[in-house]
């Protein structure tokens, strides 16, 4: 939204008080996903079992505590705190607090594949240690990268199609005595 505000001129119709309701909702959604979040990590750490035990050590002090924290910190912790304020819910922040959510969402959906691969509930008998260890090769960056290409083309194809702004709000009406 703040792309075709700022490339169409839209800034009259595309006002700050959307992005101040939009901003709202946001914080709305970021919170419920944090609660789902901890939820999520919570029950296991109360039952702890050994491989629930080993997969959760490896999330939070282990091989991908990086990936993780920053996962949480930046696709939640860091919009929520933004978006409290006034200020933060301003087009620019709310875009750049959007593109953080969004990079925070592709490595939680990194997390929820690897880890859990990593940590299976069978042993991994027999397997070559290369198989034990997983790294996204060149052509499962490019499907990704090419989702997230046709995602955008897809939008670009139906604002180009369908106004972006209802056509009755943009007719400025005629104040003089008819």
């Amino acid at each position: 939204m703040y792309v075709f505000r700022r490339y169409y001129k839209l800034e009259k119709y595309i006002t700050e008080m959307h992005f101040e309701k939009m901003g709202r909702i946001v914080v709305l959604l970021a919170l419920l996903y944090l609660y789902f979040n901890v939820n999520e990590y919570l029950i296991p750490a109360f039952k702890m079992k050994k491989p629930e035990e080993a997969h959760l050590t490896n999330l939070f002090a282990g091989d991908f505590a990086l990936v993780f924290w920053f996962a949480i910190l930046v696709g939640m912790i860091i919009p929520i705190i933004v978006l409290l304020f006034r200020s933060g819910r301003k087009p620019l922040s709310m875009f750049i607090v959007g593109i953080m959510i969004v990079v925070g969402a592709w490595f939680k959906r990194y997390l929820i594949v690897t880890p859990t691969l990593l940590h299976p509930f069978l042993p991994m008998h027999d397997s070559p240690t290369s198989y034990q260890h997983y790294f996204p090769s060149w052509e499962e960056w490019a499907i990704a990268m090419g989702s997230l290409a046709g995602a955008l083309l897809v939008i670009t194809f139906f604002a180009r199609i369908f106004p972006i702004i209802p056509i009755h709000e943009t007719i400025i009406e005629d104040e003089s005595p008819a």
